[in-house]
């Protein structure tokens, strides 16, 4: 039986306005959204109320709206109604609510129109048709789809963008057999499935539901749609009104018998309300019900409201009486509205408010009855605070507490874990008697990582009092793998503390309490342990052996961090098998399983993974399905011998292992990136007395690593050079990486990295490392380093790095080496040509036979002209033995060269000043002569020459109309010539004033710094001097006659003209140049 409550109060909604409105209006149906109350009539007109209750009026219909829904999302309001036509000729029109046109307003009603975005006949979009009453539509939130349920049970369908202006052809018209012979009484959509376009339509008759499948964004045929048909329930139906959508999109279905929820997977949950309902709506969490029964006084009809709430099983409200005659429930404001004809006749209505009481106050009232379990139902379904559910929980718990109910008050007070102090708790419970409900206690203050170090202690006595359950209880707290209900760290350290150091060991492994785990070994587990089964001792570095198989086994962060932790102490026992581990970490690193023995670092490293996984895969995989086995391994040994790598059998160590740590999955993760940890942070880690297995380390990660995009530091490279140095004399066929370790399985060899430098001797990988184009060291500290150590091939190759070329040289010279000067020279010289100085100079002092070198040397200073023939003979000069005809050849060539470009200059001087002595000529008589033109044909079309006629200096004429529009004084064949003389003289300028380029170029070697300021004295950087010049000349300006050619002699003998008209030119030609 189900509690019944009053958390709503009833009002009846009697203002003026509503009293004004519902005595003129005959409400047909309703609907709300957007802050608004929307009511149709039989006048064909719907009114949009707000929260004032002022009115907006629109005519749809000219006689009835039947139906009517408002769509949220896009603000639209779907009406179906009668236009006064033919029986049961129905039109479904769209009206979109955000735009509005009003006429005329009487007080707090006003008349107008909305925007009419559809008109749709819906009987005259499917042909042969007949009309029937339309029971019921919906339309889905993405008003996409709309769907109307007829009177002879087939359903409409209307698929379409409904939001835009449209006609007939912009949507689709789907007609479905539904329900025949039968009315539709609802509808319902839902979304559902892979798509969002994917929906689910709910259907119901008055005997059976049924659903289709409807996607919106595809070319749905007719046939799909029919297929697509699934009877959900062939024995409930209900009338019109009785079916609506829950929050969580069920269909409910509110029959006779009871209340149905539907899911479009089939048939969901039911309960048993009986009565004849009316109506039936959700809101919120509640479901409001509508029926009807009779009244046990007076033996009348009545109708009954009732509100459940179906999650908490309570009813929220209740209300009945037989002058209720409610139509209509719709919600806006956060309330519920009830439609209700005063009387039967249907003569006037009214309007019902039932609004819900706060949260507050519903929790006062259940309290008050100690209904404690409602109360926390009603706080968890309204998603309130959390403080509420924690106080209520602790008046429950004290409630019961006094009731003696411990059982029951220890559930309550472990919901309030978290906030109620759990002193207060345990006080109650330190009772002998009570230890088990105080247990329960702290375990769920484990469960949810709240326990301190106190407390884990405190459950831990309280298994040790538990008698029966002692041994369970503690396994189970130590074999928890599904979720860490406790502080393991404090767990451990109390199992530590208590002696249990195999828990302790068990409880780091299987929470991966990594640093625990390695502490433990390093530290409680002495090297004087013997082998319980023979007696024997352990090896001495097998705790450490252990320990490092195990960060092995890590995941790259995790042993990163600690190979930083513990690699100095696990060097100074293993400096193998440590240093086989940092390479793997530095390089290409993956976990290896702690049962693995073979663990060889081939010189490809992803030869050494693939044969791990392979032997992992051969391993495990046979042992972990093999489960008729299991039994008896299980009596070989415990998870403690295989922790501790005590002697048992191979099959027993590796099923415990994967058992108890889950390395099974330990190879699936590798496709995570990590960024590799640097080289440099472990170089710390190697004792400073022997460094071997340092320069191992280095070697191996600098070229197993070696890529053009992957470069380690200097610091790397530094080392590993300093390292070479210090081992330049040892033997390298002593290999200790390459020997196996005698007396242990284990096999750590590290192969070298590259066939490179395989066999090379620390000597030469020496210079292999100085020569490689990626080795990234410091230069001067590495020549520091290399002097230091008088290692002469690598300081000649620093020298060459860091281009000391002269030093190179330098260097052969003092070994008096001259094949190697030479090639030196030749390499260096055309980088810096001084260098061919520095060796002409070396050989001219020497006392040897060096002619041949000589010659080779001077036939490279002729060849470049690097040093002036003069300059030659004075550094030959220097040396008395130097014969002259070593310079013989070079100083006859070099005279011969300066004698042809003489000739060839002198050649070029006459050319050019005979074209000036021409040019001077041509220009004085054009400036003195006058010009006659005697052409008789246009240059242009050739055709006889007429009047108006234009006669250009260049000799060319033209009729006045062949010349180009705009540029009647320019020569149509040599303006395109002139234009590009200009254009370069206009490039000369402005590259004349471009000093920063002139100065950069004349302090470039490879160019002639006369030749550059010769052309740029052509482009006219000396403007500003020729002006200034020019403007001198012009006041003592003379005019020379040309002379004859036979009177050249005579050039000083000039006349002068002083015309008036050479005057005004005088000052024309100043103007132009100020």
């Amino acid at each position: 039986m189900w509690k019944k409550f009053n958390f709503f109060d009833k009002h009846t909604v009697s203002d003026e306005k509503s009293s004004k409105f519902f005595s003129q209006t005959n409400v047909t149906c309703c609907t709300s959204g957007r802050s608004n109350i929307i009511f149709g009539d039989n006048r064909g007109t719907f009114h949009v109320m707000d929260k004032n209750l002022n009115t907006r009026q629109c005519k749809a219909f000219e006689a009835r709206v039947n139906h009517i829904k408002h769509i949220a999302k896009s603000n639209c309001l779907v009406v179906v109604g009668d236009d006064g036509g033919e029986a049961y000729q129905d039109v479904l029109k769209i009206y979109s609510l955000d735009k509005y046109k009003e006429h005329t307003k009487e007080g707090h009603t006003s008349f107008g129109q909305y925007q009419l975005v559809r008109d749709i006949k819906i009987f005259s979009q499917i042909k042969d048709m007949e009309p029937y009453p339309v029971c019921c539509f919906e339309a889905n939130q993405d008003f996409n789809c709309i769907a109307l349920g007829l009177g002879n049970g087939k359903i409409i369908i209307f698929e379409g963008d409904f939001t835009k202006q449209g006609g007939k052809s912009s949507h689709k018209v789907f007609l479905l057999d539904g329900a025949p012979n039968e009315r539709i009484t609802g509808l319902g959509f839902k979304r559902y499935g892979n798509s969002p376009n994917d929906y689910t339509l709910f259907c119901c008759s008055l005997t059976q539901v049924f659903k289709y499948s409807i996607n919106t964004n595809s070319s749905t045929s007719q046939r799909a749609l029919e297929q697509s048909k699934v009877i959900l329930d062939d024995t409930i139906g209900c009338e019109v009104g009785c079916s609506t959508l829950s929050n969580d999109g069920d269909f409910v279905v509110s029959s006779k018998s009871a209340v149905w929820f539907f899911k479009p997977e089939g048939k969901g949950s039911c309960f048993a309300f009986e009565g004849k309902k009316i109506l039936s709506h959700w809101f919120r969490n509640y479901l409001i019900v509508i029926s009807s029964d009779i009244n046990t006084t007076s033996s009348k009809s009545q109708q009954v409201i009732t509100i459940y709430d179906l999650k908490n099983k309570y009813i929220a409200f209740r209300y009945s009486s037989d002058k209720l005659h409610i139509t209509h429930i719709l919600q806006e404001w956060g309330n519920v509205f009830l439609l209700s004809n005063i009387d039967e006749n249907k003569s006037e209505q009214q309007m019902f408010l039932l609004e819900e009481k706060d949260t507050q106050s519903k929790l006062e009232l259940l309290l008050q009855k100690n209904f404690y379990s409602i109360a926390i139902s009603l706080v968890d379904s309204e998603q309130l605070d959390s403080n509420y559910l924690f106080e209520i929980s602790k008046q429950y718990g004290d409630h019961l507490y006094s009731k003696k109910d411990y059982d029951g008050a220890m559930k309550q007070f472990c919901r309030t874990i978290g906030r109620l102090e759990p002193s207060y708790v345990i006080r109650k419970f330190l009772d002998a008697n009570r230890i088990r409900n105080l247990t329960e206690y702290l375990e769920t203050l484990h469960e949810k990582r709240l326990a301190t170090s106190d407390h884990t202690t405190l459950l831990l006595n309280c298994y040790t009092k538990l008698k029966d359950e002692r041994k369970e209880k503690l396994d189970k707290f130590i074999s928890m793998q599904d979720k860490l209900m406790y502080d393991v760290e404090t767990a451990i350290r109390v199992c530590r503390k208590a002696g249990y150091k195999e828990h302790a060991l068990i409880l780091a492994m299987k929470h991966k309490q990594h640093d625990w785990y390695i502490k433990i070994h390093l530290e409680d587990f002495d090297t004087d342990n013997l082998d319980k089964d023979n007696g024997e001792k352990v090896d001495s570095k097998e705790n450490f052996r252990r320990a490092l198989k195990y960060i092995e086994s890590l995941a790259l962060p995790e042993a990163e961090s600690y190979l930083k932790t513990y690699g100095k102490t696990l060097i100074s026992h293993l400096p193998k098998e440590t240093t086989n581990a940092l390479i793997r970490l530095c390089t290409e690193y993956f976990p290896i399983h702690p049962a693995e023995t073979n663990r060889v670092l081939d010189s490809d490293i992803k030869l050494t993974q693939k044969r791990i996984i392979d032997n992992y895969k051969l391993r495990i995989i046979p042992n972990s399905n093999d489960s008729s086995n299991q039994a008896e391994k299980k009596k070989e040994g415990g998870i403690l011998n295989v922790l501790l790598g005590l002697k048992q059998s191979s099959a027993n160590l590796e099923s415990q292992i994967v058992k108890t740590t889950g390395y099974e999955d330990m190879y699936n993760n590798q496709h995570i990136e990590h960024a590799k940890p640097k080289p440099e942070s472990y170089i710390h880690c190697f004792p400073s007395k022997d460094q071997y297995w340092l320069m191992i380390f280095l070697e191996n990660v600098i070229w197993r690593t070696l890529r053009p995009d992957t470069s380690h530091s200097k610091v790397v490279y530094n080392t590993l050079i300093e390292l070479y140095l210090k081992y330049l004399d040892t033997d390298s066929k002593k290999r200790p990486e390459l020997e196996q370790t005698q007396g242990i399985s284990d096999r750590y060899e590290i192969q070298p990295p590259s066939t490179d430098i395989a066999n090379l001797s620390f000597k030469d990988r020496l210079l292999y490392t100085l020569d490689h184009p990626q080795s990234n060291y410091d230069k001067e500290h590495v020549l520091v380093l290399v002097q230091s150590q008088n290692f002469k091939e690598g300081v000649l190759k620093i020298y060459d790095t860091l281009g000391l070329h002269y030093y190179i040289i330098q260097y052969y010279m003092e070994q008096r080496d001259y094949k190697n000067v030479i090639a030196s020279v030749n390499q260096y010289g055309d980088k810096d040509p001084n260098l061919w100085v520095q060796v002409l100079t070396y050989f001219a002092t020497l006392d040897d036979n060096v002619e041949e070198e000589l010659a080779i040397v001077l036939e490279k200073i002729e060849k470049d002209e690097i040093l002036p023939p003069l300059l030659v003979v004075q550094i030959l000069g220097k040396n008395e033995k130097t014969k002259l005809y070593s310079v013989k050849d070079y100083l006859i060539s070099k005279i011969q060269k300066e004698q042809e470009m003489i000739r060839e200059d002198v050649e070029k001087i006459k050319e050019f000043q005979t074209e000036t002595a021409q040019m001077r000529k041509e220009i004085y008589d054009l400036q003195t002569s006058a010009k006659t033109f005697q052409a008789t044909t246009c240059t242009f079309c050739n055709a006889q020459l007429d009047l108006p006629a234009v006669h250009f200096m260049c000799n060319h004429s033209y009729h006045q109309r062949c010349l180009l529009v705009g540029n009647e004084g320019e020569c149509r064949v040599c303006s395109d010539k002139h234009r590009d003389i200009l254009q370069r003289k206009r490039k000369f300028e402005e590259s004349s004033e471009q000093h920063e380029s002139f100065f950069k170029q004349l302090n470039t070697k490879k160019l002639d710094g006369y030749s550059l300021v010769c052309e740029y004295f052509g482009r006219g950087i000396g403007t500003v001097f020729t002006k200034a010049k020019l403007l001198a000349d012009i006041e003592e300006v003379s005019i020379p006659a040309i002379a004859d050619e036979d009177e050249e002699e005579d050039e000083d003998d000039v006349s002068n003209f002083t015309s008036d008209d050479e005057d005004d030119d005088i000052d024309r030609r100043r103007r132009l140049l100020e």
